[in-house]
């Protein structure tokens, strides 16, 4: 596995536990784009999720953006 495939699951796993968090910024655009977070879930646990773009030295702690559907 790759790195960003082992991220993906380790991030997917946290989705179906629940055991997550979304940035302020995250859900002004959720909500500007009238995406629930349902939808966000679900995109992120499906299978066309990937990892498009990483963030190791964010400040506020390693992130990522993924793209889902």
């Amino acid at each position: 596995m790759t790195g960003r495939s082992e991220r993906l699951d380790t991030i997917r796993s946290a989705f179906r536990r629940r055991e997550y968090r979304l940035t302020v910024h995250g859900l002004r655009e959720a909500i500007a784009e009238r995406i629930s977070v349902a939808e966000i879930e679900g995109a992120i646990i499906g299978d066309t999720a990937g990892i498009i773009e990483d963030y190791p030295d964010d400040p506020r702690g390693s992130s990522c953006l993924i793209l889902g559907e």
